[in-house]
């Protein structure tokens, strides 16, 4: 009975706390309610259960997920003081606190995480670019299976990243379904609401040298026994005379990951590390920003791995050497990203040309990937035109293939053509995305949102997700700043 009104306690006890500094403090916040709706007839991505239906008749039943977020913020002599909550049918699924202060040269930040169950989710590299990717690590035994959708550890996960990080891939509604789906088929939300992370995190300044540290404590057990595992992140970061910045990064029980909980939403994750069982040195990591040699901007990242904590024998694991400069008389930006791996072979370049005149810019992107005859070739070509007349964004995103890898995907030798559309009229705020599969054939689908801005802070805005032959997903959604 005890867990059942657990949720509806901790609520009233927030509320409690709040309207008792309220009088003495000021408040600020949000408010946001979002409605999804998608037909059991389509789904979007290929998670959850599967359906057999190919085509969607005029009525169809729905799947809907609903979605309220609340976030407070009071200001007391100094300290800030965050509660964020997340609710859905569920109940309450996410109920986070935060209090940053600042005394001096010491700034210090406190993060309490109430949640069913946490995911444990690690930042890997893919073997064909070593590009960033996400696989599942790690969740709660009170979940009865992992997220099965995706792929466990150590196999790189594209979806999973794209799912997280918006870039593009997927339209914001189609990422909190797929998320939705994959942690109500693993029972993301059956455990009891209960404290699953604790965060510290410290940073001093003194003289232009920043130390910092942050403190993971993480839940790996249940509710009922639980049992708090800790890892910490060092950092170091300094300017010297020249503008070069320095910066190293010593993960000690914890790898480059995140934290997620519940179902995943923007809301529920935790970036910023993630604990691994057995306190010893994991990762060591080295930036070197601003080096400017010839006029080129030079910024360098290096990753080390430590086999079972050892110190004494680092296991150099990834390089990444960005190179900017600028062309004056042709007004063209260039940047290169060159990554190799551990024993310094070259695995990915992106040549980055682009230009500026008035509203207009046009952008090249060239993408080299090591082909099947062992050789450095180029495959991709995108191709980014923008022009910004008053109150409008037209931009076109053409994605080429011109390597043997990539052009067995392509359609005439075109991957992908996006066409982004956005402006303003007045309080009415719009944004389009068509998606071809060709030039200007092939077409894929479209994303279409609209925002309206009414009095007092409300934002009402609805959300398409339109397919080649039907309507993916919609939402509505209302967002209250104060």
């Amino acid at each position: 009975m005890l867990r059942k009104f657990m949720p509806l306690a901790l609520i009233v006890w927030f509320v409690h706390v709040f309207s008792a500094i309220f009088t003495a403090a000021p408040i600020s916040g949000s408010l946001s309610a979002e409605l999804v709706i998608a037909p059991d007839c389509n789904r979007v991505v290929s998670l959850g259960p599967v359906l057999q239906a190919k085509f969607c008749n005029s009525v169809s039943k729905p799947f809907v997920k609903f979605e309220t977020d609340l976030n407070l913020t009071i200001l007391i002599s100094g300290l800030e003081i965050t509660s964020t909550s997340v609710l859905t049918f569920k109940g309450l699924e996410l109920e986070e606190v935060q209090v940053r202060g600042t005394i001096g040269a010491l700034a210090s930040k406190t993060r309490l995480v109430f949640a069913p169950n946490p995911t444990e989710i690690q930042f890997i590299r893919n073997t064909a670019s070593l590009s960033t990717r996400y696989c599942v690590d790690f969740q709660n035994s009170d979940v009865s299976t992992v997220l099965t959708s995706f792929e466990a550890c150590p196999i790189p996960d594209a979806s999973l990243y794209y799912i997280f990080e918006d870039l593009g891939v997927f339209h914001p509604i189609v990422q909190k379904l797929a998320m939705a789906f994959a942690s109500d088929g693993a029972g993301a939300y059956n455990g009891p609401i209960h404290l699953v992370n604790q965060t510290v995190e410290l940073n001093l300044n003194i003289g232009g040298l920043s130390i910092g540290a942050r403190a993971l404590l993480n839940d790996f057990e249940t509710a009922q026994d639980p049992h708090f595992s800790m890892g910490v992140l060092f950092s170091v970061e300094g300017m010297i005379d020249s503008g070069i910045i320095l910066r190293a990064e010593t993960y000690v029980g914890a790898h480059e990951g995140l934290e997620c909980y519940a179902e995943c939403t923007p809301l529920e994750r935790s970036y910023g590390g993630k604990v691994i069982p057995g306190f010893i040195v994991q990762e060591e990591k080295i930036f070197i920003r601003n080096l400017v040699i010839a006029a080129i901007i030079n910024n360098v990242r290096a990753e080390f791995a430590f086999i079972d904590g050892n110190i004494t024998q680092p296991d150099f694991s990834f390089l990444e050497w960005n190179q900017r400069f600028r062309l004056p008389p042709l007004n063209l930006a260039i940047s290169n990203t060159v990554r190799f791996d551990g024993t310094l072979q070259t695995r990915f370049d992106s040549l980055i040309t682009e230009y500026k005149t008035g509203n207009l810019i046009a952008t090249a992107v060239f993408y080299f990937y090591m082909g099947s005859t062992k050789t450095f070739e180029l495959q991709q070509i995108e191709l980014i035109g923008s022009i910004e007349p008053p109150g409008v964004a037209i931009t076109s995103d053409l994605l080429v293939c011109v390597g043997r890898l990539t052009s067995i995907l392509c359609t005439h030798g075109v991957l992908e053509h996006d066409i982004y559309l956005s402006g303003a009229v007045g309080n009415l705020r719009f944004g389009t995305k068509l998606i071809f599969n060709g030039l200007l054939s092939s077409f894929s689908g479209a994303w279409i949102d609209i925002t309206y801005s009414l009095v007092w802070g409300v934002d009402v805005a609805t959300h398409y997700v339109i397919g080649s032959s039907m309507l993916e997903a919609c939402s509505v959604e209302m967002k209250w700043q104060f």
